[in-house]
């Protein structure tokens, strides 16, 4: 989904390099385009009548879909004439394994009004939000997963996830080589394509057991290989940014809690702070609801 900001043009061309990279692997993709003449810098983009895009901007966007037909990607382009949020989600339905891609741009508004924010609320499709200011459009070869530890009940549209992902993995063929000297430099070489984490404020950090049992439960890392890892912060949203930089991630993934979602305490969670602030793609993935709610 791309209004006809650079933020859409920005997201287009990265979600295409993805679309390729599937198209090479022999992946059934199909790429739909639903180009949305209405700004989507702040979530009253998503509920705003679109008007018809000026003609200038509509011939770039297809010269743009038209060079990806020059690579083989399939495409459907829809030009959207319905609010966003009235007509987004009977366009998705959980039936059909669906990534919803978007911009997120770089606009200092409050979390009430960012349009990833009010997205998530829309739809049960995993969501990749892809930020203004990234533009290296890397394959996602290195994977952060944030783990919060608790449990997560997971819609079935989000089983699309690890298939995803594994695409973008290169099939590595690795030469041992002789004596010691090979070892060391197979090794070397050898790095996991994931890794998952889990920041923490308190001293103590907790058992690598249990937020191993905590991803496998999941599922969204089957048949990546992964690590775990613990770090110590003063703030959980900055100690994840920090972790996944760290790392040299080319995708950050977390899971974003229904239980929260309804009101302040989402706009003033970590995963909140996540989707308005990271600097690489995010792939955030929805919690099935409903969930109980708190006494």
């Amino acid at each position: 989904m791309a209004d006809f900001s650079g933020v859409g043009a920005n997201a287009l061309e990265y979600i295409a390099l993805l679309a390729r990279q599937l198209t090479l692997r022999q992946m059934s993709v199909r790429l739909r385009v639903l180009s949305v003449a209405a700004d989507l810098g702040t979530a009253d983009g998503l509920y705003a009548q679109p008007a018809l895009p000026p003609l200038p901007l509509l011939e770039q966007r297809l010269a743009a879909l038209e060079r990806l037909r020059e690579t083989s990607v399939t495409y459907t382009h829809e030009l959207l004439q319905r609010p966003v949020a009235e007509c987004l989600p009977e366009m998705l339905p959980a039936s059909v394994p669906t990534v919803l891609v978007c911009g997120r741009a770089n606009l200092p508004v409050a979390a009430n009004a960012h349009t990833a924010l009010q997205l998530i609320r829309l739809v049960m499709q995993p969501l990749l939000l892809v930020p203004q200011q990234y533009h290296e459009h890397a394959v996602p070869l290195r994977i952060v997963f944030d783990t919060d530890r608790k449990p997560a009940r997971l819609p079935k549209s989000v089983a699309i996830v690890p298939e995803f992902l594994l695409q973008f993995q290169p099939n590595r063929v690795l030469y041992l080589g002789q004596g010691r000297v090979g070892a060391r430099r197979l090794l070397t070489r050898v790095i996991p394509e994931a890794v998952a984490i889990h920041i923490h404020t308190s001293e103590q950090a907790p058992e690598p057991d249990d937020i191993l049992a905590n991803v496998h439960a999941t599922q969204l890392l089957n048949g990546l290989s992964h690590t775990i890892q613990t770090n110590q912060h003063v703030s959980i949203e900055q100690g994840i940014i920090e972790t996944a930089l760290a790392h040299a991630a080319d995708l950050l993934m977390f899971v974003a809690r229904q239980q929260s979602l309804p009101g302040a305490l989402f706009y003033n969670s970590p995963t909140a702070g996540l989707m308005q602030r990271t600097p690489i793609p995010a792939l955030v993935i929805p919690e099935a609801a409903p969930v109980p709610w708190p006494a």
